[in-house]
């Protein structure tokens, strides 16, 4: 890699923390409790992985047929959340401590952004205990539109006084990578092992962050 970059911005969900099948894991449940006529396989709601919250609702209530308000249906899903434990120590990909700390020790600029709500972004970070890492830790619910739109990394990119090309933004989905294609930043993808999503459109695919520790040469 022979870009000289500045600022590095990580997406959390399926980068950070192993959590997207979780998540899914978490949609059955709320389904077989909530709905328990519902026909919906693990492998309908693969297109929830990586999309903006608003997105989410609206296809999930689409995928349920049952007339559902998403915004009705996002309030539903929040109140059966609050009886939910994560321990988001147990889904942290490996040596993504190491490499943070690695990169953090480098001449980089470390920023987070992720589609994740507010609320989560926050407690992953500090359950982790790494919030102080990045300078900006922002949520797609920060925005009027989340990924795949740029908006947000186009934000974060020019609130931190840096330009597009020196920016290097670490995704996995599509959405997210199509956002940072969008805000002209270069995109790593970390390889999807669940999904088969579409990984084509990322600058430079790795299977985890030792490579991507190889890529930056720290």
């Amino acid at each position: 890699m022979s870009k000289n970059y500045k600022l590095i911005i990580f997406d959390m969900d399926g980068v950070i923390i192993d959590s997207e099948m979780n998540y899914l894991a978490e949609i059955e449940l709320y389904l077989n409790k909530n709905h328990p006529n519902h026909t919906i396989k693990k492998e309908d709601l693969y297109c929830l992985v990586g999309v903006s919250w608003d997105e989410h609702y609206r296809t999930l209530a689409g995928l349920m047929g049952e007339n559902i308000d998403p915004i009705e249906l996002r309030q539903s899903f929040d109140e059966f959340e609050e009886s939910i434990h994560r321990d988001y120590k147990q889904w942290i990909f490996p040596d993504v401590l190491s490499t943070l700390d690695r990169i953090s020790s480098s001449h980089y600029t470390i920023a987070l952004g992720s589609n994740s709500s507010t609320e989560t972004v926050h407690k992953v970070l500090d359950t982790l205990d790494i919030k102080h890492k990045f300078k900006h830790a922002l949520s797609g619910d920060q925005f009027s539109k989340g990924k795949p739109s740029p908006e947000m990394y186009n934000y974060i990119i020019s609130d931190l006084g840096f330009k597009p090309e020196e920016t290097l933004i670490i995704e996995d989905s599509p959405s997210g990578i199509h956002a940072g294609k969008a805000a002209n930043a270069d995109v790593v993808a970390i390889y999807d092992q669940y999904f088969k999503m579409d990984q084509s459109k990322a600058n430079y695919v790795v299977q985890d962050f030792k490579q991507l520790e190889k890529l930056l040469k720290i």
